[in-house]
């Protein structure tokens, strides 16, 4: 082994030994839970669902709320100044389950909040149960759901337990995009240490579904401690273990799907909105963006290159290969087609531009636009 080759193969461990090493992990340990719970409890959650422009999804997401049974005592919506056909599906939900479904009054948003964030606090402090589930509008609860995660509540000493949602992806531009968000999560967060140690930085959480013990919510301050965030989900676990609270994440694949995003339009805006803030500074957001660009363009460009100058022969292979494993193991996990693995360079490209893109729009223009509303902050 030459000098050249020496430096290859130091250069792919240090690139991909931690993600290699932290997706395996995930792979064995982040699995889905068993849906064993019978519905035998009564009258013990308030649902709660924030709705903007949800005319398509808000019916079935209701719907599937319904099936949960009697533990359900409430499901309360809250028509976050929706511009569709929302307000119209809410009101007719309502006459048709008037003794479960109701609609939480809407009221202006007050500066300094954030829409689906202050949604979220007016259901809350509207609800009347002793657990809170807050759902998304485009979301679909699965058989024993709500049981399950009642379940996982009472019986541990976490007061906050988020399912991480089956992503549903019909269109071609949701296949190529849409498993890059686990790709990322599941390589960086290690959820066997997080289950061990309550430290903040190792909160995570998906805003799809969260499920609260509402007492110790209304008490820390629930969505107040995070009402101009974008990234309120992942944050308020965060904040959750700085009080000494424990949170935790569990795989809800058998509990809730969700399709995010249906166009490119929508999949742009939507990570644009979270996607700066969910690295927090311009030190980390820089160096996620240039980690990310070496490990999965640069350098594959440069064993390419390698190979065409006859410097390197076998080692490609093996380094080629190295660089798509912890891609391999995510797509093991939640089951992506081998289409994925193929475009992947085109799908870390397009991510990319999307980080500066989230950038730019928070730190420069610092303006945020998300389901036709447009925030605008102060420089």
């Amino acid at each position: 082994m030459n000098n050249l080759e020496i430096i290859i193969i130091t250069i792919s461990c240090i690139l991909y030994l931690i993600p290699t090493i932290v997706a395996s992990l995930n792979l064995f340990f982040f699995n889905s839970n068993n849906h064993n719970q019978t519905n035998n409890q009564k009258n013990k959650v308030s649902v709660l669902i924030p709705a903007r422009n949800e005319e398509k999804n808000i019916e079935k997401c209701v719907n599937s709320i319904i099936e949960q049974g009697e533990i359900v005592e409430e499901i309360l919506v809250y028509n976050d100044h929706s511009t569709d056909k929302t307000e119209k599906i809410i009101k007719s939900l309502v006459k048709k389950y008037k003794n479960i479904v109701k609609q939480t009054e809407t009221k202006n948003l007050p500066k300094g909040w954030l829409g689906k964030n202050y949604a979220c606090h007016r259901l809350a402090i509207s609800s009347k149960s002793e657990y809170i589930l807050f759902v998304d509008a485009d979301t679909t609860l699965k058989n024993k759901a709500i049981s399950n995660l009642y379940k996982i509540c009472t019986k541990s000493d976490n007061s906050m337990i988020s399912a991480w949602p089956k992503i549903v992806m019909k269109t071609k531009i949701e296949k190529l995009l849409m498993p890059i968000l686990n790709l990322i999560v599941f390589t960086i967060f290690p959820y066997i240490i997080s289950t061990k140690i309550n430290l903040p930085n190792l909160g995570l959480a998906h805003g799809a579904c969260i499920f609260f013990n509402k007492k110790t919510y209304l008490k820390l301050g629930g969505h107040k401690l995070v009402k101009n965030n974008f990234f309120e989900d992942t944050s308020l676990a965060k904040k959750w273990r700085t009080f000494g609270e424990k949170s935790k994440i569990i795989n809800g694949e058998n509990i809730i799907t969700v399709r995010m995003y249906e166009s490119f339009n929508e999949i742009t805006e939507g990570f644009t909105k979270n996607f700066y803030p969910a690295l927090g500074n311009v030190i980390r957001f820089f160096i996620f963006q240039v980690y990310f660009f070496v490990a999965y363009i640069l350098f594959p460009i440069l064993i390419l290159v390698f190979v065409f100058q006859s410097k390197v022969d076998i080692l490609f292979f093996i380094v080629i290969f190295i660089s798509y494993l912890p891609r391999i193991i995510i797509n093991l996990k939640f089951r992506y087609g081998i289409t994925s693995l193929v475009v992947n360079p085109l799908s870390i490209i397009i991510m990319l531009y999307i980080g500066f893109r989230s950038y730019y729009h928070s730190l420069i223009k610092k303006n945020i636009t998300w389901k036709k509303r447009i925030y605008n902050f102060e420089k």
